[in-house]
């Protein structure tokens, strides 16, 4: 919008959002007509979220917003009424308290609305300036961030202990089932360019209104 000097170097998340419940035998019909908790309002997140039901024939009663994940994995937990918005690692986390949860991927009914595997959720953005005078350093710590996300995808073992040995996941256990639903992988801005703006179509104003100008992209050098 404007107001920033920060320039995308990659996406690195792809969605790992799911609607989830522990209602006996919940499917995506129940959400029909019903009232359902989102997280994230006037983010790309919740802008995903109805567009895939929309998109998928589903339109819900009601929509409320609760700030985030964690907040409506605690609603889950509580209501077993209750039809949430929530994001890996909180759905195997609440899982592994209510077995009965079950939750449908956002991700495939994005792939049913659009025919793409993944939306681009998250990104990794460097000051303009930094990576105009110290592109070397800027280049070699993405390399970095590039061999972590592969291990994620290829390496999960590895991935879920650390995760766990740095209190970023409360075991490996849940990090070893979270991981892969958390569609990690590195993809440079400039090749993510395109998905980045379907991503912009389906809610512009999450993108300032327009798609983003050239020099948004950060180029490696």
């Amino acid at each position: 919008m404007g107001k920033s000097t920060y320039k995308l170097a990659a996406v690195v998340a792809w969605g790992n959002l799911f609607l989830a419940s522990q209602r006996k035998n919940f499917s995506l019909e129940d959400i029909n007509d019903a009232s359902i908790t989102l997280f994230g309002e006037n983010t790309i997140n919740s802008s995903i979220a109805l567009f895939v039901l929309r998109e998928n024939g589903i339109v819900p009663k009601n929509v409320s917003y609760l700030a985030g994940a964690a907040n409506t994995q605690q609603l889950m937990l509580s209501d077993p009424e209750a039809i949430v918005l929530t994001a890996e690692p909180a759905l195997t986390a609440a899982r592994n308290r209510k077995p009965d949860i079950k939750g449908y991927s956002v991700n495939e009914l994005y792939k049913n609305a659009t025919g793409n595997e993944g939306f681009a959720q998250a990104g990794l953005f460097v000051k303009a300036e930094l990576a105009a005078k110290r592109a070397r350093t800027v280049d070699a710590y993405l390399e970095k961030v590039a061999s972590s996300c592969f291990l994620c995808r290829n390496d999960i073992d590895l991935v879920a202990k650390a995760a766990a040995k740095l209190e970023i996941l409360p075991n490996e256990k849940i990090a070893r089932s979270a991981l892969p639903n958390c569609t990690i992988y590195y993809m440079n801005a400039k090749d993510a360019r395109l998905q980045i703006e379907r991503t912009a179509e389906i809610d512009m104003k999450q993108f300032g209104g327009a798609l983003p100008e050239e020099d948004f992209y950060y180029e490696s050098r």
